[in-house]
């Protein structure tokens, strides 16, 4: 660019989401996952092996439009290690809401699977093994092994 040229921007402001924004729900479980209600979900991840297989459950089914594949999906969400029962990441105590494009491989095989065709205003809990998490390579940055099965619970509070 040179210096006598000038830049010119177009933003399309999608939507304002503050922090702490949540769907309001009732709590639920899933395959010895517990989701309390309220604003602000906890995973409770019982003891033991965790299923083998991926699994998925809309605790809270929202009223606003479905998301589609090549979406962004503006979300809230926590996410815990099954064998340690601990949490590895939630957005409800370190920022904003994040959005994520889902249907093109951006998000985990699982995210994918789970928040396609879900209603914005909605709270999704779901079991997420290797094979539809990060696979064997694992998230290090996270502490994640590729042997890993995850649990998030996701509230979806919008989709563009």
């Amino acid at each position: 660019m040179g210096a006598d040229e000038e830049l010119f921007y177009v933003v399309d402001i999608l939507g304002a989401h503050p922090k702490g924004v949540s769907v309001k729900a009732r709590g639920g479980s899933l395959a010895g996952v517990r989701v309390p209600g309220g604003a602000r979900p906890a995973l409770a991840v019982r003891a033991g092996a965790p299923p083998a297989r991926f699994a998925a459950r809309v605790l809270h089914r929202g009223e606003g439009p479905r998301t589609q594949a090549g979406q962004l999906v503006v979300t809230q969400y926590e996410g815990a290690i099954w064998s340690r029962r601990r949490v590895f990441d939630t957005i409800w105590t370190t920022g904003g809401p994040k959005a994520f494009k889902i249907g093109d491989g951006g998000v985990t095989k699982a995210w994918d699977s789970a928040l396609a065709g879900v209603p914005a205003g909605s709270r999704v809990v779901m079991i997420v093994p290797p094979s539809y998490g990060y696979g064997p390579s694992g998230n290090p940055a996270y502490g994640i092994k590729g042997s890993d099965t995850l649990v998030f619970v996701v509230d979806v509070i919008a989709s563009y």
